[in-house]
């Protein structure tokens, strides 16, 4: 696995289950395994996200790659808790 750890630090994941560390992934699984190169990539957007450090509200995008080494899945988290929050700011001040 690689990261730039520009959300939160990853190297805690190493040797762990993804499915532990993000429950979600447990309930695409499935999908994940039988995704291929030619597929058009898996998008899960607004996924409240709590991991070491970091709380949030993500998108995710999984997408299947042929590398040198084979081929490898590759996720994409977009970090979207800035508009997540301004917009339970803009509800919270149309209910005072």
């Amino acid at each position: 696995m690689e990261s730039d750890n520009s959300l939160f630090n990853t190297g805690v994941m190493m040797g762990n289950p993804l499915m532990f560390q993000f429950p979600f992934i447990k309930k695409i699984y499935k999908k994940l395994l039988n995704l291929k190169t030619t597929d058009e990539p898996l998008f899960y957007p607004n996924i409240q996200l709590t991991f070491s450090e970091y709380t949030g509200m993500c998108d995710f995008i999984f997408t299947k790659v042929e590398n040198p080494d084979g081929e490898s899945i590759v996720w994409f988290i977009y970090d979207n808790s800035i508009h997540f929050k301004d917009a339970l700011n803009k509800k919270d001040r149309l209910f005072e």
